[in-house]
C-alpha cells in the first residue's frame, strides 16, 4: 500500500481546489472581463432571471418590468450574446432563464442544449419572435414560451409560478413535458 503524505503547502491548496471547485472558471470568466465577486447582502437573497437577448431595447424594458411587477422579488442580469450569457450563467447560478433564439454569436436552441447540459434542474423560458416554437420547445424541455411582444404582467406571473415550484413538482412536469398555463 502506498501512502501520500502532503506537505502543510500542498495539502492547503487541495482543501482550497475541494471547497472552490469553480476556481479555474472563475479566473476564465475573470480573463474576460466578468465580475464574480459575491453579490452585496441585500440582492443575495432575491431571485436570480438571466435575461438573453440581443436586442437592447427588449432587454431595457423587460428587466425594469420584471423587478417593478414581481414587487423587486426578482433580480436581473443581462445578456446580448450567447458567449456572454454561458459565462453569466456560470458566474451567477440564476435560478431561471428567459431566452431568445435570434443572438448573434449562436443558435439559441444549442445555447439551452449547452446551458441545461450544466444545470438541468435550472428552468428556462423561451421568449421569441419566431412564431409557432411552442412544439420545439416543449420536445426540448422548456418550461413556458412567449412570443413577442410579451406581456409583462403574464411573464413575471408565469417566472413566478415556475419558481414557487417545489422540485418534485417541476420534475414531474418535465417528465410529462406539459408548460405552465400562462402563455403569451
Amino acid at each position: 500500500m502506498t501512502s501520500r503524505i502532503f506537505n502543510n503547502q500542498a495539502w492547503r491548496q487541495a482543501r482550497t481546489d475541494l471547497m472552490e471547485p469553480d476556481l479555474h472558471i472563475k479566473s476564465l470568466l475573470a480573463a474576460d472581463g466578468v465580475h464574480t465577486s459575491p453579490e452585496p447582502p441585500e440582492r443575495r437573497y432575491l431571485r436570480r432571471v438571466l435575461l438573453v437577448d440581443d436586442d437592447a431595447s427588449v432587454r431595457a424594458s423587460l428587466v425594469e418590468a420584471l423587478e417593478v411587477g414581481s414587487g423587486h422579488r426578482l433580480t436581473v442580469e443581462t445578456a446580448s450574446s450567447a458567449r456572454e450569457a454561458y459565462c453569466r450563467f456560470i458566474s451567477w447560478t440564476p435560478s431561471l432563464v428567459l431566452l431568445d433564439l435570434g443572438l448573434p454569436d449562436q443558435d439559441g436552441w444549442k445555447l439551452f442544449e449547452n446551458l441545461e447540459m450544466n444545470r438541468p434542474f435550472v428552468p428556462f423560458i423561451l421568449i421569441t419572435a419566431q412564431p409557432d416554437q411552442i412544439i420545439r420547445a416543449r420536445r426540448m424541455g422548456f418550461d413556458a414560451v412567449f412570443e413577442k411582444p410579451v406581456a409583462p404582467a403574464s411573464l413575471v406571473d408565469t417566472i413566478l409560478g415556475v419558481l414557487g415550484e417545489s422540485e418534485s413538482q417541476r420534475l414531474q412536469r418535465l417528465v410529462a413535458r406539459t408548460f405552465r398555463p400562462l402563455f403569451s
